[in-house]
């Protein structure tokens, strides 16, 4: 039985047994009514008969709540069974101490007692009591599978007492209602039972016989047909008799003769009935299996094509030509459908033919005799091939005796049925599938809806094959045109990769370079090794601006008013075997392997004019190069010294050069590798690589008027000598005098999409005593701005960040500008210095800083605002 099904007999099965308690209560309610009113008729249900007892009423009430609660929903089934266990106690103990009472057992000790069981408000009787007792008892059975068994059999013995006395009221036989000896019960309390009990084992139909009575199967179809009737009938029948009897109809042994008489023939006739239905029943069973075998018949089948489509599909979905797809769909068609030919034609709209492009192995001969081999032309006639090309599938199920030319070549060779199936793409046929049997009508409705659908996918995949080898021409084209382009301006790309990534990169190491500079100022108040690690941090991060700004400019000659200070190589390796040491020392270690780096710096080395951040980069290039180039481990060695002999440089005698030499003993390189190791974007490591690194030094070595040797041996090491003129002089940079440069306090508007940067200089600016308001968004900024003005409490500078949602640095300065042309607009940009100065060129920005802003700089400008 469906679950829907099973959910609704159960829900009306417990409507019946809440009716059933509710009457029982009903009942009990209109009989102590009757003793509340004194009309003795309401409490025995007719003159002459006993009345029910008030303590069998208040029983009654107990019983048939505790029924109610058995055919409750067990969402809470705490309280529930709580419930239900204390009134199956009192009911127990009631019961079971009315009929120790009624058996002499227990004698009245008291006046009380008298009138609980006595004859003043009714006396209980033997049959009630035992039938309490049994109720009680049996509503503590559990849910165990001889609990339940046992519930059943205790409310089927209550039945049968009830049965007992309700037989006694009908054939007016009194013994059968009183047990003998011991006073009857009530004719009221005999219906009370009877609906009782019923009640109860329907409350519970997973409970022993009940269960068998209920089932959905035929079992339980029989039982509820036939079991009425088996009570009804012969209850019916005797009471027919004995009444016929009484009244001298005809004399007691006829009417035992009449009476089995009509039983046999009733019961046998309801038995026919009931067999009858269940015939039905069974012929509908019978029809719904028939039904549903068919049914998983044609599931099966749609299965299979499912799993042929999806086989087919994956198939070709690894053939990236066209040629291969047809042959895969056809090979797969022959083996897996099957069918006796199969072919794919491509069709030619201006010339309005078709030329076949495949053939299948097994059709091949077939092929031969109606010459379509690969390459055949056939012209379309006027038959269900030019429907096929209009986008139509079309079957023929018996093609032996067309009149047209196409269906006559293929019936010629003995098929008879045809499926013509269009591949489309975009609406436009630009092939057809055929697919044909020997046998007539050989292709079911579903057959013709699988090639359908296999067309779909097969031209789709021919659309993504096309689609693929367009991709593959064009990237191809396209490749070559970016090799072209990159070998004729490597400068340019690099410029432009870096304008990209600038921006975010400066917004990341702006809060650490602004902290670090804040802190230096007051370092002081620092150890020396803490201050150490603080100039460390800070000439990390200078260095990563630089380098952001340098990647735009990648070739490009130093510029004569470029500052310059003197350099110690030394210094600088000393500084870049720290800067690296993680990753040849502790990241080695890490994955197995040791690298040692050695040194020998020379005592006498002149200094080098250059800029001290770019040569740090070039040298930890070159170490990580190194690096890479000893994969089970090795020895690095750095070596500076003083030459004036140096092959490749200009050739002035008394010229002297500094140089620094980093060597390993590692993997080497070729010959082609030596010589290509410097084009940008060339790599030898894979995706590891990027092949920007040498090409970084080499910019470095051009702007700073030196030069580069590489010695590299395949499988002994590679040594690179960087080789740096050193000038007779060298003008050092005059530092600034900080101090001087701390502008006044002034009311400052702090506007940067990024918290961490806005925060950071929100901190440092507050320490000069400036008053600051930061905001992340724009709108917001100049509201505030707005405000302020409003307010008499303008801003004296506003700080804008150039890139930002919505409404960029530009814009802000325009609206603030128009607000107050006098206020002073900083522009922080983190798309390097030479974009600021070209956004510098507009009139509603007074000054441009690169983002991460130096402090110096950043108080310098202020200062310049004040003036």
């Amino acid at each position: 039985m469906p679950v829907e099904n099973t959910k609704t007999a159960f829900r009306q099965i417990m409507l019946i047994a809440q009716t059933g308690s509710a009457l029982v209560t009903s009942l009990a309610l209109l009989v102590l009514a009757g003793w509340g009113t004194g009309i003795p008729a309401i409490t025995s249900f007719g003159a002459g008969y006993a009345p029910m007892s008030v303590p069998t009423a208040l029983l009654f009430i107990m019983a048939g709540l505790a029924v109610t609660l058995l055919t409750l929903p067990q969402r809470n089934r705490k309280p529930l069974l709580q419930l239900r266990l204390a009134l199956a106690a009192t009911i127990l103990v009631l019961g079971g101490y009315a009929l120790l009472h009624d058996l002499g057992l227990i004698a009245p000790q008291s006046e009380q007692d008298g009138l609980i069981f006595g004859p003043h408000m009714g006396k209980i009787a033997f049959a009630t009591t035992l039938n309490f007792f049994i109720f009680g008892i049996a509503l503590f059975m559990g849910r165990s599978q001889s609990a339940k068994q046992s519930y059943a059999l205790l409310m089927l013995t209550g039945l049968i007492i009830t049965s007992l006395a309700t037989l006694g009221y009908t054939y007016d036989v009194e013994t059968l209602y009183t047990l003998t000896t011991f006073n009857a019960m009530t004719l009221p309390t005999t219906i009370g039972f009877t609906l009782l009990f019923l009640s109860a084992l329907l409350a519970r139909p997973d409970a022993g016989w009940t269960q068998r009575l209920l089932a959905s199967d035929s079992g339980g179809a029989t039982a509820r047909r036939i079991l009425p009737a088996v009570i009804l009938v012969p209850f019916i029948i005797a009471w027919a008799a004995t009444n016929a009897v009484e009244h001298n109809m005809f004399a007691a042994p006829f009417g035992f003769a009449v009476v089995a008489v009509a039983c046999a023939i009733l019961l046998g006739f309801i038995t026919y009935l009931a067999s009858a239905g269940l015939a039905v029943r069974d012929n509908k069973l019978v029809d719904e299996v028939t039904l549903r075998r068919r049914a998983q018949n044609r599931l099966g089948i749609q299965v299979e094509r499912l799993n042929l489509l999806n086989r087919i599909t994956q198939a070709i979905g690894e053939k990236q030509d066209l040629s291969s797809i047809y042959q895969v769909v056809i090979r797969t068609l022959e083996d897996q459908m099957p069918i006796d030919f199969a072919a794919i034609c491509k069709y030619d709209p201006v010339h309005h033919c078709i030329t076949v492009q495949n053939v299948g192995v097994k059709s091949m001969p077939l092929a031969r005799e109606m010459l379509m081999q690969e390459r055949a032309r056939i012209d379309i006639d006027e038959n269900g091939l030019s429907q096929c090309v209009k986008g139509r599938l079309i079957y023929e199920g018996d093609i032996s005796q067309s009149i047209f030319p196409f269906p006559r070549r293929l019936a010629a060779s003995g098929l008879q049925s045809v499926v013509l199936s269009p591949l489309l793409n975009e609406g436009a046929v630009f092939g057809v599938l055929i697919v044909a049997r020997l046998d007539p009508e050989a292709f079911s409705s579903g057959d013709c809806e699988f090639l359908g659908q296999l067309s779909r996918h097969v031209a789709l995949a021919s659309q993504q094959a096309q689609l693929h080898s367009n991709l593959r021409q064009a990237y191809d084209d396209l490749r070559q045109t970016q090799l072209a382009a990159m070998q004729r301006e490597r400068l340019r790309a690099l410029g432009q990769m870096a304008s990209g990534i600038a921006h975010d990169i400066n917004n990341a190491i702006s809060p650490i370079s602004i902290h670090t500079q804040s802190l230096l100022e007051n370092k002081e108040n620092f150890e020396q090794p803490m201050q150490d690690y603080l100039q460390m941090v800070g000439r990390q991060t200078d260095d990563v601006a630089a380098t952001i700004e340098r990647l735009r400019e990648f070739y490009r000659e130093r510029e004569n008013d470029e500052e310059t200070s003197p350099v110690n190589l030394n210094t600088i390796a000393q500084d870049v075997i720290e800067i690296s040491r993680a990753r040849w020392s502790d990241m080695a270690m890490r994955e197995g392997k040791t690298i040692t780096i050695a040194t020998d710096f020379a005592a006498d080395l002149p200094l080098v004019a250059g800029k001290d951040n770019e040569l740090r980069e070039a040298a930890v290039n070159l170490i990580f190069n190194a690096v890479d180039a000893l994969p089970d481990g090795g020895k690095i060695r750095i070596r500076t010294k003083s030459s004036q002999d140096i092959t490749g440089m200009t050739g002035n005698p008394q010229a002297r050069y500094a140089v620094l030499e980093i060597s390993d003993n590692g993997v080497g390189m070729d010959e082609d590798t030596a010589r290509r190791c410097m084009e940008p974007f060339y790599t030898t490591k894979g995706e590891r690589g990027t092949g920007l690194g040498l090409a970084m030094v080499y910019g470095v070595l051009k702007r700073h008027d030196a030069h580069m040797d590489i010695k590299s041996i395949p499988g002994k090491g590679t040594t690179v000598s960087l080789v740096f003129p050193a000038p007779a002089s060298i003008k050092a940079q005059t530092p600034q005098n900080e101090k001087k440069m701390r502008p006044d306090p002034m009311r400052l508007l702090l506007i940067d999409d990024d918290p961490y940067v806005l925060d950071s200089l929100c901190a440092v600016l507050a320490l000069d005593n400036h008053a600051i308001v930061g905001k992340t968004g724009a709108q917001e900024a100049i509201a505030e701005f707005e405000q302020a003005l409003t307010n008499g409490l303008p801003f004296d500078v506003v700080i804008t960040d150039l890139g930002m949602p919505y409404m960029d640095g530009n814009q802000v300065a325009q609206a603030i500008k128009t607000i107050s042309p006098d206020t002073p607009v900083i522009m922080l940009t983190g798309w390097g210095q030479r974009l600021g100065d070209e956004q510098n060129a507009r009139d509603h920005v007074d000054h441009v800083l690169a983002k991460p802003p130096k402090l110096a700089k950043l108080r310098e400008t202020l200062v310049l605002c004040q003036s």
